[in-house]
């Protein structure tokens, strides 16, 4: 587990002369496939740097409802915080797992 850690922070820093690790993907996406489709919701407003009191808004839940999702899913993921949860999205939209883009128009529709 703690390799999988250090294998995200080893793709986001880089030296001159060497390259990133990347994430083995499959285990990205089995983790991901782990949350409930609400936990991801909210960690994709989470990752788009909506608040929870927006989040709230967004999906009609309260903002306490939002943390609680976003927490659980922190720790499905085994990610210590949202800066760490938004490196793990970038990934899974570089894999087109999921797409950031065409999630932030759908909610910014309602």
């Amino acid at each position: 587990m703690l390799n999988w850690f250090r294998s995200i922070g080893d793709l986001f820093t880089s030296s001159k002369n060497q390259t990133p690790t990347p994430v083995p993907p499959e285990r990205v996406r089995r983790r991901w496939r782990s949350l409930t489709m609400r936990q991801q919701q909210v960690a994709i407003l989470v990752g788009l740097n909506y608040t929870y009191q927006q989040i709230g808004e967004s999906l009609c839940i309260s903002p306490h409802t939002a943390r609680t999702h976003t927490r659980n899913a922190l720790h499905k993921l085994q990610l210590g915080n949202k800066a760490e949860l938004r490196q793990v999205l970038v990934i899974l939209e570089e894999q087109e797992v999921i797409n950031l883009q065409r999630y932030s128009n759908y909610i910014d529709q309602r």
